[in-house]
């Protein structure tokens, strides 16, 4: 029938405290052509990235797609693809709820890119925004906000060491838990 599954998985290493700005990326991803056939074709893919300087990049939306909302879409994605919907508005709001805070920046894009704020930001790169994500989007920027007003969030099935001690050692208050991100403010 024509059943597709996609399997990814991948892994990124800041190698920052050797050579300041440099980041190094793997993904795997593997694609059975069909399920239901007795013939399973595997499409293998291998990616390799190499980071160095500035994470920062020029965002070129669509014509006619607001660029904070692209860029907002894509860290969505980046950040809580397969997530519930509401976790992934609740991302967004994360980096709304910043933008308003006298303690960050005052953009959607210097949020996005104050350093060591992001762990996706080697993927936005290339990463394309979906509906889900650009709906969530455009949800978070018209004020929703299931994460109750928190500036931070993190995965702690996937969080580095730095981060899970960092949540374990900041005077923060666990504002709600949506899929597997936990919210903090």
């Amino acid at each position: 029938m024509g059943e597709k599954v996609e399997l990814t998985a991948g892994v990124e290493f800041r190698l920052h405290r050797l050579i300041p700005g440099l980041a190094v990326a793997l993904e795997g991803r593997l694609v059975t052509a069909n399920l239901t056939g007795e013939q399973n074709e595997l499409a293998p893919f291998f990616g390799f990235a190499l980071h160095y300087g500035s994470t920062k990049v020029a965002v070129r939306a669509p014509r006619g797609v607001d660029e904070d909302l692209y860029l907002l879409a894509k860290l969505i994605r980046a950040e809580a693809e397969g997530e519930p919907y509401a976790g992934q508005v609740a991302v967004g709001a994360v980096v709304m709820n910043r933008v308003k805070s006298p303690k960050f920046p005052n953009t959607i894009y210097d949020v996005i890119y104050q350093p060591g704020q992001f762990s996706c930001l080697p993927k936005l790169a290339t990463i394309e925004p979906n509906a889900e994500s650009l709906r969530a989007a455009r949800a978070a920027l018209a004020g929703e906000d299931p994460s109750r007003g928190a500036l931070f969030y993190y995965n702690p099935k996937l969080a580095s060491a730095e981060g899970k001690r960092f949540f374990r050692t900041a005077n923060l208050t666990r504002t709600v838990v949506i899929g597997n991100h936990h919210f903090f403010k």
